[in-house]
């Protein structure tokens, strides 16, 4: 399923806690390669932690009809 799709769900209020952990799981790797990047500047848990509460605000501020990709829109979040 694509991330936007499963945005679309989670903002809808449908099984929010597996739809949430399946887009985890599909940007798992980029969160964890975003925290590589400042792992000099804290715990690697710590960061990764950092990187899902920005997915959260993601999901939360997410407009589908801005025609933006999510990727591209929790990039700039």
């Amino acid at each position: 399923m694509e991330n936007e799709e499963l945005v679309i769900r989670i903002q809808a209020g449908e099984n929010v806690s597996e739809n949430m952990e399946l887009l985890y799981s599909q940007i798992q790797g980029y969160i964890w390669s975003i925290a590589w990047r400042y792992r000099d500047t804290g715990e690697m848990e710590d960061l990764m932690q950092e990187g899902m509460l920005g997915l959260l605000n993601a999901v939360r501020e997410y407009d589908e009809s801005k025609g933006i990709p999510f990727g591209a829109f929790a990039r700039l979040c």
